[in-house]
């Protein structure tokens, strides 16, 4: 099963991503691994990405989803995916894959960015941008992210242990 963890720029897809990852003994990815170096520069100053730009991203993500998909073992992706047409790109598969929705309110994850010393002023654009273009997903598995992460990761393990035994 391919988990696939959105949310807005400070929801904590890669926290509970790794965690979960480590629990179901999954390989473990970070979109924003996969940044062009010139969109981690525009991201750092607090401008946001353009189309093409996340779309890009989003080919290289899809790359990592086939693969995996042909492999045909487990993996959790975190990835914003902000945009239902993003998600459409990695979720083609969805017999084989879950999408897992991290919400939060903005003032919840601005509060928490404050009180993380490694996150740059920046940030604060990025993530106003990205709640103007969020698109709610509808057919996500969807968790608050002001219940704890490990909680949450628990829960995708739960889910795992439960499609392994699905025929």
């Amino acid at each position: 099963m391919i988990y696939v963890i959105t949310g807005v720029l400070g929801s904590g897809k890669t926290t509970v991503g790794k965690m979960a990852a480590g629990k179901i003994g999954a390989e473990f990815y970070d979109a924003d691994d996969y940044l062009t170096h010139s969109s981690r520069k525009k991201l750092s100053k607090g401008i946001p990405l353009t189309e093409k730009e996340w779309k890009d991203l989003m080919f290289a993500m899809r790359a990592i989803v086939d693969r995996e998909l042909a492999r045909g073992g487990s993996a959790v992706i975190a990835c914003t995916a902000l945009k239902e047409r993003y998600r459409k790109l990695l979720m083609h598969q969805p017999e084989k894959m879950k999408l897992i929705y991290l919400k939060g309110t903005r003032e919840f994850i601005e509060r928490k960015l404050k009180k993380n010393k490694n996150r740059h002023n920046a940030s604060f654009e990025v993530l106003k941008t990205q709640f103007e273009m969020l698109e709610e997903p509808k057919n996500a598995v969807v968790f608050d992210i002001t219940r704890p992460r490990e909680y949450i990761a628990g829960e995708i393990a739960k889910m795992d242990i439960l499609d392994k035994k699905q025929p």
